[in-house]
């Protein structure tokens, strides 16, 4: 309501220029989200919010302006919005802060902290930690959550950078002992002593829980009870 009233507002004031500003932000905001490439990010669209809120604000000035024009029932209206407005900020707040970690913690790089927490006592048991390379650079949470020296990781930046197809920021390949690429199950499943990061999908679950030749060290499972991270290390 207040959105449809905002941009009727709008359209009465004609071709101001401050209207016509208004105009092209809400117009010209949306194109960084939809000219860019991989997935979606609402963070790409954050320059809408700006127009967007003065649209909103134009429309509650709007509505408020016209007031008298229903008589005695504009309080119990403003009363009724009101409720409605505040319920579905609930809702909202509800949806957001309860239920959607829980469902879906795994489109939110969730796992990738404790990821670190397991694998660092670790490290010093293994010549090598294989970890999958994945979409959410894994690197960078060791490098976090590790607070790892920024001078240390400069020396050996350049060494370990990997360019990609996509001229982008590129991957990174290995910090200490850890190692960070894909995985190829049928020839990776032969480094014995080697401890892999798999999730259940590049590697089936069925087809590393052998007792003779696997051992699961630890799992890390999403707020769900869906397992995100398996521990392996080949026997």
């Amino acid at each position: 309501i207040l959105l449809i009233s905002g941009l009727v507002a709008m359209a009465r004031f004609g071709d101001k220029k401050p209207t016509m500003f208004l105009w092209y932000l809400l117009l010209l905001s949306p194109l960084p989200a939809a000219l860019s490439r991989d997935s979606i990010h609402a963070v790409r669209s954050f320059n809408l919010v700006m127009p967007l809120a003065i649209v909103l604000s134009l429309g509650v000035a709007f509505l408020w302006g016209k007031r008298k024009m229903v008589g005695r029932w504009a309080t119990p209206l403003i009363l009724i919005f009101g409720i409605f407005y505040f319920a579905n900020h609930l809702y909202y707040l509800d949806q957001y802060w309860v239920h959607q970690p829980a469902k879906n913690s795994q489109y939110w790089q969730y796992g990738y902290k404790q990821m670190v927490e397991k694998i660092t006592p670790l490290q010093g048991k293994y010549q090598e930690i294989v970890v999958q390379q994945g979409y959410a650079q894994p690197f960078i949470f060791f490098l976090f959550y590790r607070k790892y020296d920024p001078t240390s990781y400069q020396k050996i930046a350049a060494e370990v950078f990997v360019p990609n197809e996509y001229g982008d920021v590129g991957l990174v390949s290995k910090l200490d002992n850890l190692t960070f690429r894909d995985i190829n199950w049928q020839v990776d499943r032969g480094m014995k002593g080697t401890l892999f990061v798999i999730d259940p999908i590049k590697v089936p679950v069925a087809d590393s829980s052998d007792p003779r030749q696997f051992k699961l060290i630890d799992e890390i499972k999403y707020l769900n009870g869906q397992t995100a991270f398996r521990l392996v290390e080949i026997l």
